[in-house]
């Protein structure tokens, strides 16, 4: 696996994380959307048609919902897998390094602190054997 594969690997979680915000988004504007149908439905009679707005309103809802879950279930698979291929690096930094870079989201200020040395070190150097140790 090149270095490339394994950062590849190791953003997942940031992209699910990017699809989740995308997802619950669009899930609130579903909702947003289905109180103001209801709003201007309210105590007028029900149409006799089998999906009218608010159903499709509600079903719209329901399916993002659906689909946060979903993103959020494949995340939480991925973040354990990850942390058990961080586990597995033979050196104490690097694991620290890479749980707080890529499962935590850490600036390279914050874990610079975290490890006690210069960020420019924590970006380049350690971030480049822990890259190297994981498989």
């Amino acid at each position: 696996m090149t270095t490339a594969d394994k950062k590849q690997c190791l953003l997942q979680l940031r992209t699910l994380e990017e699809q989740i915000k995308k997802a619950d988004e669009e899930r609130i504007e579903a909702i947003a959307a289905l109180n103001s149908t209801a709003i201007n439905y309210s105590g007028l009679p029900s149409g006799n048609g089998k999906h009218n707005k608010i159903e499709l309103g509600i079903e719209r809802v329901q399916a993002a919902q659906e689909e946060v879950n979903r993103l959020i279930d494949q995340k939480e698979a991925i973040k354990k897998e990850l942390l058990e291929r961080i586990k597995q690096c033979p050196t104490r930094e690097c694991r620290i390094l890479l749980r707080c870079k890529y499962i935590k989201f850490m600036t390279w200020a914050a874990i610079a602190r975290k490890l006690g040395v210069s960020k420019n070190h924590a970006r380049q150097y350690i971030h480049k054997k822990a890259l190297k140790e994981f498989k």
